[in-house]
């Protein structure tokens, strides 16, 4: 099982990454953004981002300018 302690809140990382709550909850709908664990099954669970997934994702989208 991965390392909860220090995994971000949905306010946390929208502040992290300058966004909106929303945006993040619309992109756990939409199956985009970096991977979430539902703390548990019930659609209302409580939503936790892992460091390192946010990193990865980070990295996988970043965009290289010429």
């Amino acid at each position: 099982m991965p390392e909860l302690r220090g995994a971000l809140s949905p306010g946390e990382l929208a502040e992290m990454l300058g966004l909106h709550v929303g945006t993040l909850e619309n992109w756990r709908r939409e199956g985009v953004g970096p991977s979430f664990i539902r703390m548990n099954q019930t659609p209302r669970g409580r939503v936790r981002y892992l460091r390192e997934d946010v990193d990865a994702w980070i990295a996988a989208n970043k965009s290289q300018t010429s």
